[in-house]
């Protein structure tokens, strides 16, 4: 695996130092996170990455991709990294985010839109006037009652959310650490059913009956957003995927509140 690992990297003489420069190392490191995007294999990226005598693969793994994230450098090779990070363990908030923008934004496809071209004008031949006898009408008076207007209501349509995108993937809570439980195609339409304190997620419910939330920015709503939605936050999320569910209920007449967590 160590032969694998420094293909890319020059050669040394046996009696030289086996220290890898930083350019050297980081071409190795994005070498293991292809290799792993294409076999899913970690036990054999962690014995790479072990090869490479890093102080902690897993934190090397996230810095290097938290760099080119910065830095906005080959996206396929960042997503790799970042995919390895989060198989190795934690990752940051920056490294989740570009992730899922990541995946959101897979799948989608650009139609091109090409203008039909009108046909040639044709000459269209002027019609002779033939003069004929018209009788004059006759002048009728009538009385027309003129229609009384009836108010009526204008139903409100329901609001809706219509995916934007292709593969919107719907979650089990208003984030990105919550589980996928469904996909909407780019087209496809939810009823809203809520939205969150800031107003980012929408919760929908899906033609099959499935409800979930998905990112506001990906779809587009329509119809009375402010009529029955309620505002839904019980859980605060912190960095690296921690959850703490939080619980308000009344107990005749006196309230109780109570704090768990997961990990």
């Amino acid at each position: 695996m160590m032969a694998v690992v420094l293909a890319g990297c020059p050669s040394r003489n046996a009696g030289e130092s086996t220290k890898l420069t930083a350019a050297e190392r980081n071409a190795a490191i994005v070498a293991i996170a292809g290799r792993y995007a294409e076999s899913q294999d970690k036990e054999a990226a962690r014995i790479a990455l072990d090869a490479l005598n890093l102080p902690n693969p897993a934190q090397s793994v996230l810095a290097l991709a938290e760099a080119q994230i910065v830095q906005n450098q080959d996206p396929e090779s960042t997503r790799n990294l970042v995919a390895l990070a989060q198989a190795l363990g934690p990752i940051s908030r920056m490294a989740s985010e570009y992730l899922v923008d990541a995946d959101e934004t897979a799948g989608g496809e650009e139609v091109a839109v090409v203008a039909e071209t009108p046909p040639p004008p044709t000459d269209t031949p002027v019609p002779t006037d033939t003069p004929t006898d018209t009788p004059e009408p006759t002048a009728t008076s009538t009385d027309t009652p003129e229609p009384t207007a009836t108010p009526t209501d204008t139903p409100v349509p329901a609001p809706r959310a219509v995916a934007e995108s292709q593969g919107l993937n719907v979650r089990s809570g208003p984030g990105t650490l919550y589980p996928v439980v469904a996909e909407m195609r780019q087209g496809d339409e939810a009823d809203i059913l809520a939205r969150n304190d800031d107003g980012s997620w929408w919760q929908v419910t899906l033609a099959d009956g499935t409800e979930g939330w998905v990112i506001g920015r990906l779809v587009n709503a329509s119809g009375d957003l402010d009529a029955g939605l309620g505002y839904r936050w019980n859980k605060v999320n912190f960095d690296y995927g921690y959850h703490i569910p939080l619980d308000l209920t009344e107990t005749n007449g006196t309230h109780r509140f109570s704090l768990a967590w997961t990990f």
